[in-house]
């Protein structure tokens, strides 16, 4: 003989049944932070050993260069790259603006103000925030065009006369690249024909 199995008691078992699986995913989806855990902190603990030993070096560089009581001052801690990140910190984060961008083009002002929020900048004054915008996003977007990376598009807007707006540079020869692959391809006819 057959029993039937009341419709809610089958809800409570098909819903047990899926808390289940969603305790597995989140104790597989544990174990995998703590594993990337440990990998990020085995990595910071290497980079902590190299930056020690380079700091150590520079002091014995600095004992053997100087006399005894230069060495006997204890010396500030500087945190010369806490602003952007990391070491290469801020221009990595560009690249990746740009590069997620293309193709289309982004002005230096909105570069200037992702950069301010992801970084977590603290802008106090207008002169401050051209200052960064000029010398810090500028320089390292003009580094990017003599690298090759990017390229500059000059634009005109209403009210401002004129301001940059870059792109990733895309993988297309330039008319004086065409010009010359033509030239050279003349030359290989030409060479063909006389031998």
């Amino acid at each position: 003989m057959r029993t039937v199995t009341p419709p809610d008691v089958k809800w409570l078992i098909n819903e047990a049944a899926a808390l289940a699986g969603e305790l597995e995913r989140i104790d597989r989806e544990i174990s995998d932070l703590a594993a990337r855990r440990e990998r990020e902190l085995a990595t910071l603990a290497r980079q902590r050993e190299k930056v020690r030993r380079a700091r150590d070096a520079c002091l014995a560089t600095l004992e053997l260069s100087t006399t005894p009581m230069a060495t006997e001052v204890s010396l500030p801690v500087v945190h010369a790259h806490r602003p952007y990140d990391r070491r290469g910190g801020l221009l990595a984060f560009l690249r990746d603006a740009i590069t997620q961008a293309a193709p289309a083009a982004v002005n230096t002002e909105l570069l200037a103000r992702m950069a301010i929020e992801h970084m977590g900048l603290q802008i106090l004054s207008p002169k401050e925030y051209s200052r960064f915008k000029h010398n810090t996003i500028g320089r390292a977007l003009r580094k990017f065009e003599q690298d090759g990376f990017v390229e500059r598009i000059l634009t005109r807007s209403a009210g401002v006369s004129r301001f940059s707006v870059w792109r990733l540079k895309p993988d297309i020869p330039t008319l004086v690249e065409l010009k010359g692959r033509a030239g050279a391809a003349d030359g290989d006819k030409m060479e063909v024909k006389g031998g």
